[in-house]
């Protein structure tokens, strides 16, 4: 009861602070008018704190004129391209994204400059993404300062292997694999990274890191990338000083900051800098309703969940994502749908509902995938429908495999002198009391019925993919490809940015040069009041327990049916529904 009322309480408290900053927020736009004064020349600086995201955000996170992403940065770039108070381009500070959303970048950049907007970068201390996202520039100054350089990270696929420490308390993790490659979950079981995932990861990065390094030096002229790579891996040149970096050709002069903002004032004419976050709630949004044929972009992201989204989380679930899909297949405006996914995977129940779902679209409207940043497991599960696959050459994909992770408590509540009893009706409920053993029945029958997913899995990917069984196994087993290496592979038709698949979705539509419009809808929590979508009780906390949560998965509950109903064993193939019901032969 207590924690009953302390939640209530705190799901009030949230809704009345929550109105009040909409009462707020709609007073000063009221006041201040639909958008704050622009100055006549500009020059826009590219900044930002947190990591920029594709297109999705939280309502809670929805900021009244817009937050930044990926689809609004590019639509504000290509603004600015046709803005004539853009004088020029910045980018100067932090500016986090994922390695994948260069290639999205890129093309507007180009736009820019093909608009006779000069792009210009300024470092001081700054890593390799940053560099990464400077190279763009048509010329970078660094800061001379002893204190300043280049520091390459490079990139790591490591975890903590916990074992030992599980022993040392008792605590036992069982987890089942069904793919010798697929990782998760085993730095609880082992104290090593295993043969199998090992080589898999060190492909993967080897490839990820070429494809950083060979980036830099494609846009930078006189770069050696045998070089760079060199020097950057030596252990003696942890810090890249700003003459190393010069005369690698990294960055084109070394000048203070305050001697590059006066020279940078006295080229543009004392413009005023704007950062790109102001200068996007400066403009006025275009209008969500379309007038014409348009070719939608459906953005799936986040883990895969059964169920409708949540307010305050960015999700795929299933029900929420199958409802957006058959909005736009009734769409008559809508010619073709473009399904961006960035998501590692989740339900694999919840995939086979979004799966089946596509499977019916795709015989009705053009169906194309972008994959972002990642698309692996139930991310590509979801992606095999599409009529087209395309990746960026730094997507990371594949992962086909199965694995369930389940704790056991009894040796820990033995070392604490708890021990649980009671009288029980099934496998389940025994495990609901922390301390009682996992029935080794039950995990032989999980893992029988995670076979079954895992041959379903395969046969979703081998009915669209120019792979059969026997190809797709030594390149499945839970391994993970650079977008490169998948298309090698043949898990990826083609390597391009979003931009290129909406415009190959067009012309499939016989569209020309047509609109495009992102959904679903990004909306702040107030517009979701407003408009009736969500209730005040959804805010409040339910009275859920995390343990129960991680058993009462669909996959799990559908196992212990049969259990219970002593159903016979069966063999994995003859589990699989070999076609979804609506599927158009």
């Amino acid at each position: 009861m207590r924690n009953f009322l302390l939640g209530l309480f705190s799901g009030v408290t949230l809704l009345i602070l929550l109105l009040l900053a909409g009462v707020i927020a709609l007073g000063m736009k009221a006041i201040s008018g639909a958008r704050p004064e622009t100055p006549n020349q500009m020059v826009l600086r590219l900044s930002w704190s947190d990591v920029l995201v594709g297109h999705q955000v939280s309502p809670l996170d929805a900021g009244l004129h817009g937050t930044l992403t990926l689809t609004s940065l590019i639509e504000t770039l290509d603004r600015a391209a046709e803005d004539s108070r853009v004088q020029a381009v910045v980018i100067d500070g932090s500016a986090p994204m994922p390695r994948e959303f260069l290639w999205e970048l890129q093309p507007a950049m180009n736009r820019l400059r093909e608009a006779g907007k000069p792009i210009e970068a300024y470092l001081e201390m700054a890593d390799d993404p940053q560099l990464a996202l400077a190279v763009m520039a048509d010329k970078i100054t660094m800061s001379p300062a002893s204190s300043a350089g280049l520091v390459f990270q490079g990139l790591a696929a490591a975890s903590y292997y916990m074992r030992p420490l599980l022993d040392r308390y008792g605590v036992k993790m069982h987890v089942l694999h069904q793919g010798e490659a697929k990782g998760f979950g085993e730095h609880y079981v082992r104290d090593t990274m295993s043969d199998a995932v090992r080589a898999n990861l060190g492909l993967l990065v080897e490839d990820l890191w070429s494809l950083q390094l060979n980036w830099i030096a494609d846009h930078r002229e006189g770069v050696d990338v045998r070089a760079l790579r060199s020097f950057v891996e030596d252990p003696a040149h942890v810090i890249m000083l700003p003459a190393d970096a010069e005369q690698l050709h990294l960055v084109d002069e070394l000048r203070s900051r305050a001697d590059w903002q006066r020279s940078m004032e006295r080229r543009f004419n004392d413009a005023e800098w704007v950062s790109v976050e102001n200068y996007l709630a400066q403009q006025s949004r275009k209008s969500a309703t379309v007038v014409g044929q348009h070719v939608a972009v459906l953005w799936a992201e986040g883990g895969i969940v059964g169920g409708e989204s949540a307010a305050n989380s960015v999700s795929i679930s299933s029900r929420s994502l199958i409802e957006d899909l058959e909005d736009l297949r009734d769409d008559e405006e809508v010619r073709a749908i473009v399904l961006r996914v960035e998501s590692p995977g989740g339900s694999a129940l919840a995939s086979e509902e979004i799966y089946c779902k596509l499977e019916e679209i795709r015989s009705e409207k053009p169906l194309l995938v972008s994959m972002g940043r990642v698309a692996a497991s139930g991310g590509y599960y979801i992606s095999a429908p599409g009529q087209q696959i395309w990746a960026s050459p730094a997507t990371i994909t594949g992962s086909i495999g199965v694995v369930s992770v389940i704790p056991d408590f009894a040796k820990a509540a033995d070392k604490l002198g708890v021990q649980p009893d009671g009288v029980y009706s099934t496998p389940l409920a025994t495990m609901t009391r922390l301390g009682n053993p996992v029935p080794p029945e039950l995990l032989a029958s999980l893992d029988h019925y995670m076979a079954g997913t895992y041959v379903e899995f395969r046969d979703r990917v081998t009915r669209y993919r120019p792979l059969d069984d026997e190809q797709l196994l030594p390149i499945a087993g839970g391994r993970v490809w650079s977008g490169s290496r998948a298309q090698e592979l043949g898990l990826v038709d083609s390597l391009g940015t979003l931009e290129d698949v909406i415009q190959r979705a067009a012309w499939q539509a016989e569209l020309g040069d047509a609109q495009v419009v992102h959904y679903p809808k990004v909306e702040s929590l107030m517009d979701l009041f407003l408009s009736g979508e969500i209730k005040p009780k959804d805010l409040l906390p339910h009275a859920q327990s995390g343990y129960m949560n991680a058993l009462a998965d669909p996959e799990l509950e559908k196992l212990l049916a049969d259990l219970q109903a002593g159903r016979t064993r069966r063999d994995p193939a003859e589990m699989v529904q070999t076609r979804c019901p609506w599927t158009v032969e």
